[in-house]
């Protein structure tokens, strides 16, 4: 068993400073095409995954550098 790390989105701009915040971790990126919403996106996400641990990460969270 793993973890998966699963975030939908619905634009590649929604998600572009994001990619470059997590460069270091195994995001798994799926764009919400049918309109389907978060819920239901991450439903579908984490059912492709089912032996593994997920963890969700939000499109809109970014992590915080201490400086």
């Amino acid at each position: 068993m793993s973890v998966k790390i699963i975030t939908p989105y619905v634009d590649e701009a929604e998600i572009e400073k994001h990619k470059q915040q997590f460069w270091e971790l195994d995001v798994y990126y799926e764009k919400d095409e049918s309109g389907l919403g978060s819920d239901l996106m991450f439903q579908k996400m984490w059912n492709k995954f089912p032996n593994d641990d997920i963890f969700i990460l939000h499109a809109d969270m970014y992590p915080h550098h201490e400086g």
